[in-house]
């Protein structure tokens, strides 16, 4: 998704720009949301339930 916005804004598309972002950043919580009930319940390993940074987790995850 930041390809997409990045590609959009440099050919001078702002609108499209900005609606790639967003749904970029809507694609980043819903991911940061599956991985809480993924830890609430019990799928993720220890290590993560012990961090406090969502962006840790999702570098874990490979997100």
């Amino acid at each position: 998704m930041a390809s997409t916005a990045l590609e959009a804004f440099s050919r001078g598309e702002s609108e499209q720009a900005g609606a790639a972002a967003v749904v970029g950043l809507l694609h980043l919580r819903l991911a940061e949301f599956h991985l809480r009930l993924l830890r609430d319940s019990g799928h993720v390993p220890l290590a993560s339930k012990q961090r406090s940074s969502w962006e840790a987790v999702l570098r874990e995850a490979g997100l």
